[in-house]
């Protein structure tokens, strides 16, 4: 069944969300800050889902109950302190063991679970929880909630899941720094130190077991010994130095010092007195191997933040320049992205980095004959460092491409399989893949799939556009062809109406003469009518470029034009200092000829009482007509600005119904709004925004 476009709100409302998780991921990628990410988390998504709160809430470890660790919108003191229980109603729970997001419509007639204090003091009536993590292992669940009922759409409910995805991939980046400085100090916990003793000639007077197999591992008897000539390396070297200079000035030292005969590095301290040092040493190999795989994982992350963020790269350029930083991070020969149609067997490479000529752009293979075909299969990443070694020795794909050591994840678009995204070799690799490289392809299959989304729903907002545009081009067209076309025959009618009047006047009794007069003024109405659709159609076909207007100037003439009706009705206008805007004075004249002419026609039983004044709001001015006239109900303020949409009949009030619609097609030329603030029987004011001058302060008003 056919399904109509989503309209261009909707659109616009996807792409924001798709930009908030591109960019909430490139966070996640330059700076190792998870608070601040939560943080900023927090506000993006309430803003782009306008909603009242939204909270990151942590699983307290040994506890039956989520804290508020991260929100915005909730009442003072509530963030940091704030529970939820997740008891077997609740909807934190359902959360933390579902595989996708839980939407709420309204918690009054929801029967699957109760209701927390939290959101009933803050008057929760609607709401979407994802969890953070999997339902496996939750880190905790990301919600949104709303105080109004409210039918979340399932891209809503998929942007909220994203975002938690992205919040945990975040915690996940972090936990191998946490974990390798964990094993860090488990290693310096376990590892006892090495101590040897030397006097005032640098012989060693005692060592212990530890420092015995680090200077003498031949177990030659190192008591007695020279240091110097016990350890030759040890000569012209940084511990050479310090250690003597902490003999002359009796004052401790510590340093690093690499080895090369013992092929390690030592820390060093070393404790002067009188009779000589007590030197204490420490195996740092270890250390530096974990402390030099995150440096190498945070300049890698440095650097993809840099080609994403890159805003004179295009798609095509940072995808192939990461996947030239995946091959070096991995050590790798070749690393691609393929378009993959399971349902057709069909495998295509669509980006390329290495010389392998079976993997360059435009490739195409049976899915069935890659690695691929497993990897789309797997959970998480498809990982292999010898092929042979782990089963795949027989396997027609690697008789057919040979690559021993691989890694490779999926690519998702809207939840549908796109592609996959890999690195490959056909060495294998001595180690396993470290979880820093693990994660750094998993964050490159993110990017790819919240990229490609957003171009995708660019590209349909894009022809939605285009699409309007055209529509809106052959309505005008076929409005000013037909308005024109109507006007002669409608002459003609009006013309010969007055001619039968004049001529058999005498003849016709006073049923013909108000029938005549009916249709004329029928006719005439008719006319303006016509005349009115064809100025609105002319609003984008006929313009004046814009250019710099003084409002105040434009005001003085429309007064004038009016004069005659202001003497009859003893209209009262008022003009205060007004600016200089920028934009087509003859479409704005008609703006304010239609607003002021309005205002005195709509002025009730009293003479009118009108007052013109501006106020500054950015870079815009608000012009404001006001008056003290009718007014308008608020249920039809918009109603009012709509083409033929008249409030009172012909015979209350003359008029074609099309002169607010003129005025707002024309404002919304300028790129400006209109609008009207009204309560029946106490007047109405009309507001038009306008830009100012591009060139100056736009300061300037006009007396």
């Amino acid at each position: 069944m056919a399904t109509s476009d989503p309209p261009i709100g909707q659109l616009r409302s996807r792409v924001r969300q798709q930009e908030v998780v591109a960019e909430l991921g490139q966070q996640a990628l330059e700076s190792p800050d998870i608070e601040r990410l939560l943080d900023d988390a927090v506000d993006a998504v309430r803003d782009a889902l306008e909603v009242d709160y939204c909270g990151i809430f942590e699983v307290l470890p040994d506890a039956d109950t989520v804290v508020l660790r991260h929100g915005d919108g909730w009442q003072d003191n509530r963030v940091g302190s704030a529970t939820i229980p997740t008891g077997s109603d609740s909807q934190t729970e359902y959360a933390l063991a579902s595989e996708g997001p839980v939407v709420v419509t309204d918690f009054e007639t929801e029967n699957r679970f109760s209701d927390s204090a939290l959101l009933a003091d803050h008057d929760v009536t609607s709401g979407i929880s994802a969890v953070v993590g999997s339902p496996k292992e939750p880190w905790g669940v990301l919600s949104v909630h709303a105080t109004a009922e409210r039918e979340f759409t399932e891209h809503d409910a998929t942007f909220v899941e994203r975002v938690a995805n992205v919040v945990a991939s975040a915690i996940d980046n972090q936990r191998p720094r946490r974990t390798l400085e964990g094993e860090l100090e488990t290693t310096f916990d376990r590892v006892t130190d090495a101590f040897f003793g030397l006097n005032t000639d640098w012989e060693v007077t005692f060592v212990n077991d530890r420092a015995q197999k680090l200077i003498d591992p031949d177990d030659a008897g190192p008591i007695g010994e020279c240091i110097w000539e016990l350890v030759p390396d040890l000569v012209d070297s940084t511990f050479e130095a310090e250690c003597r200079r902490a003999m002359s000035t009796q004052e401790p030292t510590s340093f690093e010092e690499y080895v090369s005969s013992l092929e390690t590095w030592l820390e060093v301290r070393a404790y002067p007195s009188p009779t000589g040092l007590s030197i204490f040493l420490r195996d740092g190999s270890e250390r530096t191997e974990i402390e030099r795989e995150l440096h190498q994982n945070n300049r890698t992350l440095q650097r993809l933040y840099a080609i994403t963020a890159d805003r004179e790269r295009s798609f095509d350029e940072k995808v192939q320049q990461l996947l030239e930083v995946g091959c070096e991070r991995l050590g790798l020969e070749v690393g691609f992205v393929a378009d993959i149609d399971e349902r057709n067997d069909r495998f295509e490479v669509v980006h390329a980095s290495g010389n392998d000529d079976r993997l360059q752009p435009g490739s195409v293979t049976n899915l069935s004959d890659t690695y691929c075909r497993r990897t789309i299969e797997s959970d998480g990443l498809l990982v292999l460092t010898n092929a042979p070694v782990e089963g795949w020795g027989d396997d027609h794909a690697y008789d057919r491409w040979d690559f021993d050591s691989y890694l490779g994840g999926r690519i998702h678009v809207e939840g549908d399989l796109y592609g996959t995204l890999c690195f490959a070799d056909d060495t294998a690799r001595s180690t396993s893949f470290t979880p820093a490289e693990r994660s750094f392809v998993e964050l490159l299959t993110q990017w790819l799939s919240y990229e490609l989304e957003r171009q995708r729903h660019q590209q349909e907002l894009e022809e939605l556009v285009a699409d309007l545009e055209a529509s809106n081009e052959r309505l005008e067209q076929f409005a000013y062809a037909a308005s024109h076309d109507l006007q002669e025959p409608l002459r003609m009618v009006a013309s010969y109406l007055s001619l039968v009047e004049r001529r058999y006047a005498d003849e016709l009794d006073e049923d013909g003469q108000e029938f005549i007069e009916y249709a004329v003024d029928g006719a005439t109405r008719m006319q303006r009518m016509i005349d009115g659709l064809l100025a609105y159609s002319r609003v984008d076909t006929q313009d004046n470029p814009l250019e710099t207007v003084d409002i105040g100037a434009i005001i003085e003439d429309v007064v004038t034009d009016l004069e005659v009706r202001i003497e009859e009705t003893g209209a009262d206008i008022t003009v205060e200092p007004l600016p200089t805007v920028y934009g087509d004075p003859g479409q704005l004249r008609q703006v304010f000829q239609n607003l002021l002419d309005n205002a005195i026609t709509y002025a009730g039983e009293q003479p009118p009482r009108i007052s013109v004044f501006a106020a500054k709001d950015g870079h815009q001015w608000e012009i404001s007509v006001r008056d003290w006239g009718i007014g308008i109900d608020p249920d039809d303020a918009d109603h009012i600005f709509q083409v033929f949409n008249r409030l009172h009949s012909a015979d209350e009030y003359d008029g074609a119904g099309i002169g607010l619609a003129l005025c707002d097609r024309i404002v919304e030329r300028h790129d400006g709004d209109i609008r009207v603030d009204s309560t029946p029987g106490e007047g109405a004011t009309f507001s038009v925004t306008l830009p100012a001058p591009p060139d100056t302060a736009a300061t300037g008003t006009h007396e």
